[in-house]
């Protein structure tokens, strides 16, 4: 885990140059076949940015990136539809580690909220259900390819 110190719901106020290099950095250190950004499209604008800086910490150089997948934020990338639509083109069996994601949850215990809130327990066991419906599954994780390398 890396910590950035950048201000929470503040990102704005960052140079966008800052957040970039500060991005690179960890992509640097890391050398990940895989990334998990935020979606593009997502109502907090945070996320919108770390989308963008990512993008610009993983474009292609001697570090092959294998696969970047944007992901599904509850209450974010569902409420930011207007902005940019999340189509989701993979997904991931979560049928038999869905128990122990909603019990990861109720750890945040300020961010699970009552239902029909996207971020309560049965909001999310639903949307893994509808993703799993999708891809025939009986609970799955969606998530938006951005690019990939087949060797």
């Amino acid at each position: 885990t890396y910590f950035l110190d950048f201000p929470t719901v503040k990102l704005d106020t960052v140079p966008q140059v800052e957040l970039n290099d500060k991005i690179s950095s960890v992509v640097e250190k890391v050398c990940p076949d895989i990334v998990y950004i935020p979606h593009q499209g997502d109502l907090n604008r945070d996320h919108r940015l770390v989308f963008e800086a990512s993008l610009v910490a993983l474009r292609p150089k001697e570090q092959k990136i294998k696969r970047i997948l944007a992901c599904e934020v509850l209450s974010e990338t569902e409420w930011g539809q207007p902005l940019k639509t999340f189509v989701p083109n993979v997904y991931v069996d979560i049928t038999d580690t869905l128990p122990r994601k909603l019990e990861a949850m109720k750890a945040y215990g300020s961010e699970v909220k009552k239902f029909p809130h996207p971020r309560s327990l049965e909001a999310i066991n639903a949307l893994a259900m509808k993703r799993g419906s999708e891809a025939g599954l009986e609970r799955a994780e969606a998530f938006q390819l951005i690019r990939e390398i087949i060797p």
